[in-house]
């Protein structure tokens, strides 16, 4: 599996990242059509709890990828006349 395959991915957190770099938490991500575990550090003041949604930003090292929390994006109905 290739980690760069990983950027702009959605995945799920499966041990609490710490915040700013602090260490490494492990997420579980989709690509390449299969599941995978990864090492993951985040850029963020707060730990990112277990099972938590993130989002894949970049990769730091050999396995080891960025991520940030993912916010999922909201539904907007309009009126359509």
């Amino acid at each position: 599996l290739n980690p760069n395959n990983a950027v702009g991915k959605v995945g799920t957190v499966y041990l609490t990242i710490p915040p700013n770099r602090t260490g490494f938490g492990k997420i579980n991500v989709l690509i390449q059509e299969r599941y995978a575990e990864y090492d993951a550090v985040t850029d963020s003041s707060e730990p990112i709890p277990t099972t938590a949604e993130i989002k894949v930003i970049g990769h730091t090292g050999v396995n080891v990828l960025l991520v940030q929390k993912y916010k999922k994006p909201s539904i907007v109905i309009e009126d359509i006349k």
